[in-house]
């Protein structure tokens, strides 16, 4: 279901479809893959970009078998939909292009007006720069992924009390600006191969418990028997 949303996202850029009025009198842009504005195109393959990003890195940290595999296939994907763009008598087109009518009557680019041609080559400039962005976006995503080298031997309940700890003490922060308790303890269990849907629950339940600092007392208990087994080495030394 998550991969196809990824072929999902990557139709929308292998699709061309404009609508046009054009007569006599009267040669008009409607839109653009159902867009009238480039802001709101742009807006919609963002969001959607975004989304394909997160369920990206998702499949990587989370994927089963050969990343690496998976991660050429789909660079490859993404790289051959860019021969899709070229150059047309110095407009950036589509070579899927479908230019109608209202009637459903096709339409050559050739015959459409030079104020046309350059509305469409613009939509056509802001479908072919997210698919550059989400390209860019898969290549780093090579060389900041490695293979998980560390395991942590705990529960999920565990991994989600330390968390809280770290961002209810503020020791969490983000170049992106504020930072959501939620995100925050899902990408830090993440990075220890440890899956977590939902945060909230696991920190409702501990916070109910008679002792909600359980694993942080044993973590406490576990450091004070370091400190006397130091003590007891230099003592020993002496």
């Amino acid at each position: 279901m998550k991969n196809q949303f990824l072929l999902d996202f990557l139709k929308l850029h292998l699709e061309a479809n404009s609508i046009v009025v054009l007569n006599d009198q009267v040669c008009e842009l409607i839109t653009f893959n159902s867009y009238v504005s480039f802001e709101k195109y742009q807006m919609f393959l963002d969001d959607h970009s975004q989304d394909a990003a997160f369920i990206h890195m998702d499949n990587l940290i989370y994927g089963n078998g050969n990343s690496e595999k998976y991660l050429k296939c789909l660079q490859l994907k993404f790289k051959n939909s860019l021969s899709n763009f070229a150059d047309h008598k110095g407009f950036l087109i589509h070579k899927r292009l479908n230019i109608r009518d209202r009637f459903d009557n096709r339409i050559q680019f050739d015959d459409l007006s030079l104020e046309v041609k350059q509305k469409i080559s613009e939509f056509i400039t802001v479908q072919k720069s997210s698919l550059l962005d989400f390209i860019d976006m898969l290549l780093e995503s090579e060389i900041q992924i490695v293979p998980n080298r560390y395991n942590l031997s705990v529960s999920k309940t565990q991994i989600v009390e330390i968390g809280n700890v770290f961002f209810e003490g503020g020791y969490v922060s983000s170049e992106n600006g504020p930072v959501v308790k939620k995100d925050f303890i899902i990408y830090f269990a993440a990075q220890y191969g440890i899956k977590i849907e939902n945060p909230e629950k696991i920190l409702t339940k501990i916070m109910s418990r008679d002792k909600p600092m359980l694993f942080l007392d044993k973590l406490r208990e576990v450091f004070i028997k370091y400190l006397d087994k130091i003590e007891n080495n230099r003592r020993n030394n002496r």
